[in-house]
């Protein structure tokens, strides 16, 4: 009977598949905060890599041990803080036990934010706790672009590392509000490619890529957005179609993973297609005017040139040469749109609709500690009764895209069965941009949110914001000032390129400023000149 018994076993393990069996490549996350286009990016790559991948949440971060079914795990691009609010502890111990044991983790902006052990986001700091790199992630840097604007940016590739045998000095990426990083002490750091700022010494030839060891595994860490395609669509979205990323960065990305997966470094393959077609244009690009200032400067000064550049189709480069050096000069952006602002310095909130459950105070306008000026918005509710305060208002974005909202506000008092929500609703779904939940919040001053906002919210009338307050003591409240609800700026005609002359010596200096277009039409270069006094 012993022996029977033991044979069944037996063929019941054969039978039941491993546990550890692999399920795919790479773990996707999908939960909330992450950017489509990201996902979506990475997920055409990594078929051209024809490496296999699949999608998880929250949940499955938050309940399911991730060793032994995926080689790595790629958090996109989006918003960190979602991340933070959605994966509990559980689930960062889980992925910093798949890294331990021998996965890998890549992040992309949001993903390399969230990585971070601090986040110093437009000059405040917030912790996070994944814990995988101890030292400080700081963005935006406003001298490449102000959030929330993109630009194509150049980097330095740091061609000593491994994994970059094959880049060239620089790689053109993708910019979309990303951050250096500043390691802690003992810290491990490898840096593959290093952000250009000449404008802002803080930032310049700071690292922008990175990747180190974690245990048994490895974490790759990236500020920009290698795996956007702008002049092809063989990523499978059409987001920054009208920048030109002066070539791919899949290759870069299809290196960079080698490393991170502990794999040879292998030379990339030839791109798949999806270069949209050239058009038939045969008219080159315009330089209509151009100046740099200031004019003379002080060595250690910061030279701007600027160009006002256009054409009839589509400017695609823009380069400035000095001492032979060429340089990107990256397209300015006109200020965001601002589709709606209230400082509340009205004193009244009669153009919102401000509800109250049964016994409950509605938000008023008042005058007690606002973030700036004399007024603010604040609920007092004194009820438990969730919501027991709404404040909402409709702002349509109609033939507007790129949506973010940004507001001050602070909590004062909420325990945990209180209650403090930030929505916005898409015409039929009301989605939550913060919430407290079973979480206490005392705010020892007002804090900035800020939020970029999906496609849902693009051209759509029927847009609303909505502030809700749930607290039942009287010392409890929400207070809420500067509200801004912008759409994605312009583009401008205007390029710019910002010089650190701290390396130059008494002397004057050419420029020369040349253009290629969507066709490689090209316009006799222009230029001028510069002098650097001592």
């Amino acid at each position: 009977m012993k022996k029977e018994l033991i044979i069944v076993l037996i063929s019941l393990l054969l039978i039941i598949p491993s546990v550890y069996a692999l399920n795919a490549d790479f773990a996707i996350y999908t939960g909330s905060g992450t950017w489509e286009h990201s996902i979506t990016s990475f997920e055409k790559f990594l078929d051209w890599k024809n490496l296999t991948y699949e999608e998880i949440n929250s949940w499955d971060l938050n309940h399911a041990n991730l060793s032994g079914n995926y080689k790595a795990i790629f958090f996109p691009g989006g918003w960190a803080y979602n991340y933070k609010k959605s994966i509990h502890s559980s689930g960062n111990q889980n992925i910093r036990d798949f890294i331990q044991n021998g996965g890998s983790y890549i992040g992309m902006s949001a993903g390399a934010y969230f990585a971070c052990d601090n986040v110093n986001w437009e000059g405040q700091n917030y912790p996070y706790y994944l814990n995988l790199f101890h030292g400080s992630c700081v963005g935006p840097i406003e001298e490449i672009a102000p959030w929330p604007n993109y630009v194509m940016t150049t980097m330095a590739i740091n061609n000593s590392h491994s994994a970059n045998i094959y880049e060239p000095a620089t790689e053109d990426i993708l910019y979309y509000g990303e951050p250096y990083f500043i390691p802690d002490q003992n810290q491990e750091m490898q840096v593959l490619a290093s952000w250009i700022v000449p404008a802002n010494p803080s930032a310049d030839n700071t690292p922008g890529i990175i990747g180190f060891n974690y245990g048994e595994g490895r974490v790759l860490l990236f500020g920009p957005h290698p795996e956007i395609e702008e002049d092809s669509q063989r990523d499978g979205n059409q987001f920054a179609e009208e920048l030109n990323d002066n070539g791919s960065d899949w290759p870069f990305l299809w290196t960079s993973v080698d490393w991170l997966l502990k794999s040879n470094i292998s030379q990339p393959p030839e791109l798949p297609a999806g270069q949209s077609p050239s058009l038939n244009d045969t008219i080159p690009p315009s330089i209509n005017s151009f100046f740099d200032s200031p004019d003379p400067l002080y060595a250690g000064n910061i030279l701007i040139i600027k160009a006002n550049i256009t054409d009839n189709i589509k400017v695609d480069t823009v380069k400035v040469s000095i001492l032979e050096n060429f340089y990107i000069m990256n397209l300015e952006f006109e200020k965001p749109l601002t589709l709606y602002f209230d400082n509340f310095e009205s004193g009244t909130l009669a153009s919102w609709t401000n509800l109250a459950v049964s016994g409950a105070q509605k938000w008023t306008a008042s005058k007690t500690n606002p973030y700036q000026g004399s007024w603010h918005a604040q609920s007092q509710p004194r009820s438990t009764s969730e919501p027991a305060s709404v404040l909402e208002k409709t702002i349509p974005t109609t033939n507007q895209e790129g949506i973010t909202i940004k507001y001050s506000r602070r909590l004062i008092g909420l325990d945990t069965v209180d209650e403090f929500k930030v929505k916005w609703f898409d015409g039929s779904t009301w989605n939550i941009l913060e919430q407290t939940l079973s979480s206490s919040a005392n705010d020892p001053s007002y804090l900035i949110k800020t939020f970029s906002l999906p496609q849902k919210a693009n051209n759509n009338p029927s847009f609303k914001i909505r502030f809700e307050c749930t607290a039942g003591a009287v010392s409890e409240y929400c207070r809420i000032d500067n509200l801004n609800i912008s759409a994605k700026s312009s583009p401008s005609t205007i390029y710019s390129f910002f010089l650190n002359t701290s390396v130059l010596s008494n002397d004057t200096y050419t420029y020369a400023i040349s253009v290629n277009d969507s066709s490689n039409n090209q316009p006799i270069p222009q230029g001028g000149e510069f002098s650097v006094i001592m």
